[in-house]
């Protein structure tokens, strides 16, 4: 991200600036709509509301959606991520998800972890990423 900021600058505005940088909220605040998804020649916008987690897929992304449809997106998860707003959390190497659509976590043996989502999906949850995962969800 890049902000200019004129000289002579304020107090104010320099700090309003490094805010924007250094917080993901910050980055988040003038966040997307939508996300670009090339498909057959053409570019499709997905509404970044109707998504419920993305699914690493090598050097690609896929986008699940509400209504259950997958759209192959050109970025790594990483890059997804980034472009995503705070209400995301990368919850295992292979996913990030949308945390509102998380019903429960469950631990199993093993250091085994999974989020249940609101339509009954569950997807894995990294060992490392898990407490804060329980702590976000409450």
């Amino acid at each position: 991200m890049i902000d200019f900021v004129p000289k002579p600058f304020s107090r104010e505005r320099l700090a309003s600036a490094l805010a924007r940088i250094t917080e993901r909220e910050g980055r988040a605040a003038g966040a997307a709509k939508f996300l670009a998804v090339r498909k057959a020649g053409r570019v499709e916008l997905v509404p970044i509301d109707r998504v419920l987690y993305v699914e690493g897929a090598g050097a690609y992304a896929e986008l699940v959606l509400d209504d259950g449809r997958r759209e192959l997106h050109d970025k790594t998860l990483e890059k997804l991520h980034a472009l995503l707003p705070s209400g995301f959390e990368r919850i295992h190497k292979s996913y990030v998800v949308r945390l509102s659509a998380v019903k429960a976590l469950h631990a199993h043996e093993g250091s085994q972890y999974e989020a249940e989502l609101r339509n009954g999906l569950r997807l894995p949850v990294g060992r490392t990423r898990y407490r804060e995962l329980r702590e976000k969800i409450g």
